[in-house]
């Protein structure tokens, strides 16, 4: 009677003390994509980005005469990165302050809302304009390759009498590839 007890308590103490398993799988992934973004944008492809500030600087307040004739200009800059060989495009919208097909500047300043800056939006110093919404080609880029792209503005209008404070205007920008 005592062997058959300790054979029972031995068996009991096996089951006890083994280990368990359980088997599973993990699914490891990643998504590989081309693509370009402008800079300010957090990962390729991945949408809207901060693309910079073409600042024209100070202007005098009702400038008449030869000065009110003369534009001021200014220079900003993009810089586009691509994954691969992409050739892509940029276009550039009329901004938020558009009056017909003319880009203007608008006064954050209530007194002075109603007044407008004309300006247009080039890829030279000579500030030609790009044509609102309409693609402007780039070169292929080679993989990786951060590009910078100037952007050149003209105040082609004169500054309003009386109309003293900040004038701004945003301009939405598609790249495409």
């Amino acid at each position: 009677m005592f062997k058959k007890a300790l054979i029972a308590g031995t068996v009991a103490l096996a089951a006890i003390g083994s280990a368990h398993a359980a088997d599973g799988t993990l699914n490891v992934k990643l998504s590989v994509k081309t693509g370009c973004d402008i800079n300010g944008a957090t990962g390729i492809g991945s949408g809207t980005g901060a693309a910079g500030e073409l600042d024209f600087g100070s202007y005098a307040v009702g400038a008449t005469g030869a000065a009110a004739n003369t534009p001021a200009s200014g220079a900003g800059q993009l810089v586009v990165t691509c994954s691969g060989t992409q050739a892509p495009s940029l276009a550039f919208d009329n901004g938020l302050n558009v009056t017909g097909s003319q880009r203007n500047m608008k006064a954050a300043n209530s007194a002075a809302a109603a007044q407008l800056v004309p300006y247009t939006l080039g890829s030279t110093s000579a500030a030609t304009e790009y044509m609102p919404n309409t693609a402007v080609a780039q070169s292929p880029f080679t993989a990786g390759e951060a590009r910078t792209i100037k952007v050149y503005g003209k105040v082609v209008g004169a500054v309003p009498n009386g109309a003293e404070g900040a004038y701004t205007d945003t301009v939405q920008i598609a790249l495409t590839w």
